[in-house]
């Protein structure tokens, strides 16, 4: 688990969060044409139910890949969800 600094408006915040959740979200701002801070931003403002924010962007980044493997049939490029995971 990695510790990341992300300005969120005008806040310095540290989200601590394993690096293939964080590179997910990466990609995930990549494909959307979003920055970081606006991704993440947009993503704590959801947050209705009182969880940390590093447990929204794991739920977030795990949402958004169950969506890419219906959409795919499984990961883009071959890779399947269930093996993305099995590093951490």
């Amino acid at each position: 688990m990695l510790k990341h600094s992300i300005v969120l408006g005008k806040l310095k915040t540290s989200i601590s969060l394993e690096e293939v959740f964080w590179a997910e979200l990466k990609a995930i701002a990549k494909r959307d044409g979003r920055k970081m801070p606006e991704l993440i931003g947009e993503i704590k403002a959801g947050i209705t139910d009182g969880c940390g924010l590093s447990s929204a962007l794991r739920c977030y980044v795990l949402n958004d890949v169950m969506v890419e493997c219906a959409r795919w049939g499984g990961r883009p490029g071959g890779q399947d969800a269930r093996t993305k995971f099995i590093d951490c």
